[in-house]
């Protein structure tokens, strides 16, 4: 949040990319006012063995962003669906989208 005010950045309709090796809830606790006011799409490249040496798990990832209304979501065979996350494979690294509930009609 901080960066993006102090370098007048403009993300309106914007798109946020992470992969920051187990330090993703960091990242989303650290931009609250962006998640409230611009609400752009996001993609988390969620890796197992880097969130337990962050001792993060993706669930805690999940409850973060879903307390600013945005959904999970997983791409599998060229389709966005809404993804449950109790489904996924702990053991492998997986790219997830999070999406502004109401935001995919």
């Amino acid at each position: 949040d901080n960066w993006l005010s102090n370098n007048k950045v403009d993300l309106i309709n914007g798109f946020i990319k992470i992969d920051v090796e187990g330090f993703e809830l960091k990242v989303c606790e650290g931009m609250s006012k962006l998640l409230m006011e611009i609400q752009p799409v996001i993609q988390i490249e969620m890796n197992p063995a880097t969130l337990i040496m962050s001792n993060t798990t993706i669930i805690d990832i999940v409850a973060h962003l879903k307390s600013f209304s945005y959904l999970p979501y997983i791409i599998i065979n060229n389709v966005i669906e809404e993804c449950s996350i109790n489904n996924l494979d702990s053991e492998k690294v997986v790219d997830l989208l999070f999406i502004k509930n109401g935001a995919i009609k």
